[in-house]
């Protein structure tokens, strides 16, 4: 491995012999493409090449499915990416078992990870002891997101519960406002139930259902509950047909809808469009939710190329994008916050402390079902939700039955 003072050796030769440094290039796959995560992403670039490093963008149109493929292709073909887009834990493992992954060693030591990251991260952003995330922003999804204008015009407040919710659906109906936007798309309808699902259950059923796996639990009357209140929301959705998340935010941004869940990523389309929370638009942590965090986590996977050179690279890139600085500055664009513990926040929105008092809760964390399933497993479920969502015939104890089914079938 190059090691720091090697590099800016190597550095300080080429200007007294006149040849040029070697360049530490690294090409970064994702599909953030909105404007508020173009945004975000420009502040990675900007801090790896400022660091000496070449940032290469490989933004990739058409969604992550798209972007993933990019990367299998290429990993496929022995041309492994610098680094890609994607999250800790179950993904994460998956790659890192097979060699794919390139160890974070010298940066996690430099930059005291261990110590300075909240705990999802530093559980899942490991595997075998070594770090194979480079961390870029915490987020959580369940957030509800409220149209002021609408909620002024309907004569209402945000809701605590889901049940006060149902309670005020119909007067924003009234006012000629859709309550709840959904976007149509199968994840957007898993953010839903999972909320509802915290509020039936609270965390301690979460964590049984999605991190120990207790079938008992997925198949019980609890998860029933959870999907009948699910589908008490349909009334007051206006789902589109496979709608993105972005543009599903606009019926709340335009004053069109008064309420959305979605993860805090909503946010930077807030601040890119220069609305204010508070004044604009409300962001609380979704009906039911309050003290729990949901926590989703932005990293770059940094691909095990077997050059020395790129790994130095990649150690350059993690080093330099998880400062301080730069974790604040990606998070005031992403919407995110820093999964530094020790930044100091005190200049990020009224949402931001939000999620920052939160996290400061013991037991706040819960990982989001991506950290701790397989896409196998997870599929199904989502695949389960919405067969449920968008049909009458399946049952609310018949739907708990499959659930269970699904999670008891998952080996260790």
């Amino acid at each position: 491995m190059r090691t720091t003072a090697t590099t800016a050796l190597c550095a300080t030769l080429a200007l007294l012999t006149g040849a040029p440094a070697m360049a530490q290039e690294v090409d970064v796959i994702h599909w953030l493409v909105s404007p508020g995560e173009v945004r975000a992403m420009s502040v990675l670039s900007d801090a790896f090449n400022a660091a000496g490093g070449v940032y290469v963008d490989a933004a990739v149109a058409g969604g992550g499915a798209a972007a993933r493929q990019m990367v299998m292709n290429r990993i496929a073909a022995s041309d492994t990416p610098g680094a890609w887009y994607g999250q800790p834990g179950v993904p994460m493992t998956a790659f890192a078992e097979r060699d794919i992954l390139a160890p974070l060693d010298q940066a996690a030591a430099e930059q005291n990870w261990d110590e300075v990251m909240y705990d999802t991260f530093v559980t899942y952003g490991k595997y075998d002891g070594h770090y194979y995330a480079i961390p870029l922003g915490i987020h959580a999804q369940n957030w509800m997101w409220s149209s002021r204008a609408v909620l002024d015009a309907a004569g209402v407040e945000v809701p605590a519960t889901w049940a006060e919710f149902l309670e005020i659906a119909p007067k924003i109906e009234e006012a000629g406002f859709i309550p709840l936007a959904l976007g149509g798309q199968s994840w957007q309808e898993n953010l839903v139930f999972k909320s509802a699902l915290l509020e039936v259950g609270g965390a301690d059923f979460y964590r049984a259902v999605y991190v120990n796996r207790d079938a008992e639990a997925a198949g019980s009357d609890t998860m029933a509950q959870a999907f009948a209140l699910f589908r008490s929301l349909k009334p007051h959705t206006n789902q589109g047909v496979g709608r993105s998340w972005n543009d599903t935010l606009s019926l709340v941004q335009t004053g069109k809808a008064a309420f959305q869940i979605m993860g805090d990523w909503a946010k930077g389309e807030f601040i890119a469009s220069g609305q204010e929370p508070g004044v604009d638009y409300e962001c609380t942590l979704a009906p039911g939710t309050a003290g729990l965090y949901n926590v989703a986590i932005d990293v770059l996977l940094p691909g095990n190329t077997g050059d020395d050179e790129t790994l130095a690279a990649q150690n350059l890139l993690a080093s330099s994008i998880t400062t301080p600085e730069t974790q604040l500055a990606f998070s005031q664009n992403k919407g995110s916050i820093p999964v530094r513990k020790d930044v100091d926040v005190s200049s990020l929105d009224a949402c931001a402390q939000l999620a920052v008092e939160t996290l400061a809760q013991e037991g706040s964390e819960i990982p989001v079902d991506d950290l701790v399933l397989t896409p196998e497993y997870r599929g199904q479920i989502i695949d389960l939700l919405s067969e449920f969502w968008n049909g009458e015939s399946m049952s609310p104890e018949e739907a708990a039955e499959r659930f269970g089914a699904i999670i008891a079938d998952i080996e260790d």
